[in-house]
């Protein structure tokens, strides 16, 4: 639904108004340019110099921030790698053991026949919890291994998400070139935004 604006606002807009020479942003998803629209053309032609001066400058300070993340991203991607790989060995060692020890308690109360003949045997269930006793420390360090597990897969999730690339180094760049575009409107704003609804980034 495109905005309804005033006729001082529509003479604002026609006075700067690039028409089909609008600036093209780069959508991420797509990996494609795409030509804003009317309307935001119109935002920005109303914008207070100012406002639009603080977006820039927060452009540049984050490109910045990405570019130096690049590495940060590669190193943590190993780091994760390495530990996915870790946790699932782990896993797979312990496995191994809780089965063998399942097979033998299983042959330990059963005639071949019988799977649980002996299994009312005081003496023998002594001794079966006897040997049973390492596998509680067994169990929770594969309890402990499978969360590492799930927490990391999810950490490499937001990370492959998230990543800073030369995708969206061009996504940056391409709204300062969009915001560069416009000259704005001079004199500073007078919106006044309630801290509390705004909230902090940080």
């Amino acid at each position: 639904m495109a905005i309804t604006w005033s006729t001082s606002e529509l003479e604002q807009i026609k006075q700067q108004s690039l028409g089909d020479l609008k600036p093209s942003y780069y959508y991420l998803p797509n990996k494609n340019m795409i030509q804003i629209s009317e309307d935001m053309e119109g935002y920005l032609i109303l914008q207070y110099q100012e406002q639009k001066q603080k977006v820039l400058s927060w452009i540049k300070d984050i490109t910045k921030i990405e570019i130096e993340n690049k590495d940060r991203d590669a190193l943590l991607t190993t780091y994760l790698e390495t530990r996915l790989t870790d946790t699932g060995e782990r896993i797979t060692e312990l496995d191994i053991v809780m089965n063998q020890y399942a097979d033998m308690q299983s042959e330990l109360i059963t005639d071949g026949n019988d799977s649980s003949r002996y299994a009312t045997i005081m003496d023998l269930n002594l001794m079966i919890r006897s040997l049973a006793r390492p596998v509680d420390m067994i169990n929770m360090q594969r309890d402990q291994a499978f969360h590492e597990q799930n927490v990391v897969t999810a950490l490499k999730n937001i990370l492959d998400n998230n990543k800073s690339d030369t995708d969206t180094e061009k996504e940056l760049s391409s709204w300062q070139t969009v915001i560069s575009s416009y000259k704005g409107q001079a004199g500073k704003s007078t919106k006044k935004v309630s801290a509390a609804k705004t909230g902090s980034l940080f």
